[in-house]
């Protein structure tokens, strides 16, 4: 389960294509943001502490091999 709310949006805002809603919401997740490097910060509920979330999906900022930013 994700509960970022970005992707929860992304959900609503596709939801203007009808029955076809996935392709543009697969089209934005699998092929315009592979990208960057994808991290996810998880977690879970005190009530179920068996059950982990994907509490947001975080973008970092891409950096040319071989170089630091001091």
């Amino acid at each position: 389960m994700i509960t970022d709310w970005e992707i929860g949006a992304l959900f609503w805002n596709c939801q203007k294509h009808g029955k076809a809603w996935e392709k543009p919401f697969r089209e934005q997740l699998e092929e315009r943001k592979p990208e960057a490097d994808l991290m996810f910060l998880m977690g879970n509920q005190h009530r179920f502490q068996d059950q982990w979330l994907i509490i947001s999906l975080i973008y970092p900022p891409h950096q040319a091999q071989g170089t630091l930013d001091l």
